[in-house]
């Protein structure tokens, strides 16, 4: 009986260790996805706020592009063929998009850009020493790495302790 009671024993205090284990990785996990917010949450710069403006602005320019430059190739290139539409107005068809807001952007994005990077200067206050988006982003995969890391490392754990009394 003896015997039983040390056994018993050292299986509580196995439990008691792995469950401390699992309670230090948690902490850490938590303390890891608090990092990551405070640096997701935090005041970003004004060139950051305009670049993600400017991919905006740049992706509805683009688009416009591939359909104008498709609609372009269909321009005949020889000469018979353009004085024809030229008389009857349809050459500029190949070259106006309708509805497509992109045009604006295409023709007018680096105008449009400085006008807003104007307003911000004018009407909003902007951090003198905010983390640029790219360092930010290489802080944030190393923490969602590290987090990852530490979430297997817990489950692993949690498995293995969850097995050890498994009865099947």
């Amino acid at each position: 009986m003896q015997s039983f009671e040390k056994l018993i024993a050292q299986t509580k205090q196995a439990y008691e260790t792995i469950k401390t284990e699992i309670q230090s990785l948690d902490e850490r996990i938590s303390a890891k996805v608090k990092e990551r917010n405070i640096i997701i949450e935090a005041p970003i710069s004004k060139e950051d706020y305009l670049y993600f403006i400017e991919q905006e602005i740049q992706q509805s320019a683009d688009k416009f592009k591939r359909n104008l430059t498709k609609n372009l190739k269909n321009i005949p290139r020889v000469l018979p063929q353009l004085i024809r539409n030229k008389e009857h107005g349809t050459t500029r068809d190949y070259v106006y998009i309708p509805n497509e807001d992109g045009m604006f952007f295409f023709y007018c994005g680096g105008l449009i850009l400085e006008g807003i990077s104007k307003v911000l200067d004018e009407s909003f206050d902007w951090p003198d020493n905010a983390m640029s988006y790219t360092e930010r982003m290489v802080i944030v995969e190393k923490l969602d790495s590290e987090i990852e890391e530490l979430n297997s490392q817990r489950d692993n754990l949690a498995e293995q302790l969850s097995n050890a009394f498994d009865n099947n």
